[in-house]
């Protein structure tokens, strides 16, 4: 299947994923009385630290996109994906300034030819990620090294939200054949 949402899900997921590592250290770390850089749940560092309260939970809501004017974004994702796949070669991608930045190229063009179903979804998506970008450069592009206040913007409900509808939008209209 060819799904945008491989190459971006694949780069958030790991640098989420690095995120929820780091922050599981750093409370384990707290818990077990040793010294750290700060009290782990700090409610001045501007990160939700709470569980089950609704962030970062999927939205059950499923939209039902029209999918008009869908055509040349879903053959801008299409050609990213039969170019991603290619350069992977079957292997997993380790995040790269490369591989950064021809994801950011990608949402720029995205951007460009997104219907007005998304286009806001994918401007947030953009955003964030390209917010995201110097953090990570900075940490050598370790994910887990980025500082966890830095690591936020991936946790943030919009920019999961915009992830989620890019890929429903898809699913629904690009995969499904509704883009002509």
């Amino acid at each position: 299947m060819r799904r945008l949402v491989l190459a971006v899900l694949v780069l958030v997921l790991a640098l989420a994923a690095a995120a929820c590592d780091k922050r599981s250290e750093k409370a384990d770390a707290g818990a077990a009385g040793t010294s750290t850089t700060g009290d782990p749940i700090d409610p001045s560092d501007g990160v939700d630290d709470s569980v089950g309260d609704g962030a970062l939970e999927p939205s059950t809501t499923v939209p039902s996109f029209t999918g008009e004017g869908a055509e040349e974004f879903c053959a801008t994702e299409r050609a990213f994906a039969d170019q991603f796949a290619a350069a992977l070669g079957g292997g997993q991608p380790t995040v790269s300034a490369e591989l950064y930045d021809q994801v950011l190229g990608l949402l720029d063009d995205l951007a460009v030819v997104a219907p007005a179903e998304i286009a806001g979804d994918v401007q947030v998506l953009r955003d964030v990620l390209g917010e995201f970008r110097a953090p990570l450069a900075a940490a050598g592009w370790d994910a887990a090294q980025v500082p966890v206040e830095d690591q936020a913007m991936l946790m943030d409900q919009a920019f999961v939200t915009a992830v989620q509808r890019i890929g429903q939008y898809e699913q629904q209209v690009c995969l499904a054949g509704l883009s002509g």
